[in-house]
């Protein structure tokens, strides 16, 4: 199933084999809540499925509405909404959560949809992207018109959110890649004219800082946004890649391609390590799960894999939580203001001499051992107090996103029981026209 570039211990390893689909898959998403993906499909469907470990919980659900193929989908922030877009150039909002596959629709675009995605954080806005060479804004809740951007001049592929949600990254067969302000809508900045190929999907690193593409010349390119040019280039497929996601570390990429492989890559080595096989056919999408212990894979052979990357504690790069690391911070963090201390007296001393011989010259300060541990305490102590603040401002976000979401759910439940009763009245007022006709 896997061919390493490097020999390792733990490898990434097929986990389940997901079926039930009828043509090609288009995108893929993991639930940021549960052990649910979802798929979507060219025969005009949505489908999930819970892959837990026993059998009976990876019964697919299947979600039908759109009248043309879905060509991407995404979960919200909490994961009871489900957003899919279509070549029926409409969007759908489910709830993910409902096994009666409720939905509300809008008609976002004048041409076929190909991207959707929920807004960081509170999940209150949506942002498509269309062949009618569009960026389109919209509410959630009434699934309002906020705002468009039209800068580029062929099919948008692809929109997405910067993590922090200031920024917006597309990319389109004008073969431009172009950051926007959210706020604005304003240039950011414009990655140019590609000499083959074009960007075909975008994804934003974890940290925001670069951004992720896989183009039609085979290659997965990695930007540097604050530096604003290319920052690392793989040439190892042999056909267009389709998908790239990156790994929550933010040390590895993945890349789907119709050469009917997955490749994953190094990024802080800047090199290959894995070369997936196992569908026959090519491969249109590919997904890490939010915490990266999965991948998920599907293409024109209608399956989907679901992948466990046995990515460890280490490679991951997580931000350390243990007694010990920290106080190998703090012991470094001394190290290098001790450092400081030599330097500056050495510029002193060099200073004095140039100077000559001084009278009633006072000794230059010192920084004692006791000063070095309380200025460490102190900013320990700082990034402990932002990172309180930022936890209690992620669960206030959470809770805000669940209210919305659960208004949201009433208002779709709401408008399926309106239609319900506008086809009972129809039905009622066609047949008092029969019994009319009778007499």
């Amino acid at each position: 199933m896997s061919s390493k570039t490097q020999a390792s211990d733990q490898d990434p390893v097929l986990f389940h084999r997901l079926r039930g689909l009828k043509a090609p898959i288009s995108a893929l998403a993991f639930s940021p809540a549960t052990k649910l993906v979802a798929a979507a499909s060219l025969d005009h469907s949505v489908f999930t499925w819970n892959f837990g470990s026993n059998d009976k919980d990876k019964t697919a659900i299947k979600y039908a509405g759109h009248s043309d193929g879905v060509l991407d989908l995404d979960f919200s922030g909490p994961g009871r909404l489900l957003a899919s877009c279509s070549r029926d150039r409409t969007v759908r909002i489910w709830i993910a959560s409902s096994t009666r596959c409720d939905s509300s629709v809008f008609r976002a675009h004048s041409a076929p949809v190909r991207s959707v995605e929920f807004s960081p954080f509170d999940s209150q806005k949506l942002i498509t992207a269309s062949d009618d060479k569009s960026i389109k804004f919209w509410t959630v809740n009434r699934h309002e018109f906020i705002t468009s951007i039209a800068e580029h001049t062929n099919w948008v592929r692809s929109a997405r959110y910067s993590p922090d949600g200031r920024m917006i990254a597309s990319c389109s067969d004008d073969k431009t890649i172009r950051l926007f302000d959210e706020r604005t809508g304003a240039t950011i900045h414009v990655f140019g004219k590609e000499p083959k190929g074009f960007a075909q999907h975008i994804a934003f690193h974890p940290s925001g800082t670069c951004l992720g593409a896989g183009t039609s010349d085979n290659k997965v390119k990695i930007y540097d946004i604050r530096m604003q040019k290319l920052q690392q280039l793989y040439s190892s497929h042999e056909a267009p890649v389709t998908k790239v996601s990156f790994h929550a570390s933010g040390n590895y990429i993945v890349s789907s391609s119709q050469d009917g492989s997955l490749r994953m890559f190094d990024l802080l080595e800047a090199r290959p390590i894995y070369d997936l096989r196992g569908h026959n056919k090519p491969v249109n999408a590919v997904t890490f799960s939010p915490k990266g212990e999965y991948l998920a894979s599907g293409g024109d052979d209608n399956v989907v894999f679901i992948w466990k990357t046995n990515i460890d504690e280490k490679d991951r790069g997580l931000r350390p939580n243990s007694a010990q690391q920290y106080e190998e911070k703090i012991q470094e963090t001394k190290r290098e203001l001790a450092k400081c201390d030599v330097l500056s007296e050495k510029m002193k001393n060099k200073e004095n001499q140039a100077k000559g011989p001084a009278t009633n010259s006072k000794p230059p300060p010192s920084t004692s051992k006791g000063d070095t541990e309380i200025s460490t305490g102190k900013l320990l102590q700082e990034n402990q107090e932002l990172r309180e603040e930022n936890e209690q401002l992620k669960e206030e976000l959470a809770d805000t996103s669940m209210k919305v979401e659960a208004l949201t759910e009433t208002v779709i439940l709401m408008e399926k029981r309106i239609t319900l009763l506008e086809d009972q009245l129809k039905l009622s007022a066609s047949m008092a026209d029969i019994s009319l006709g009778e007499r």
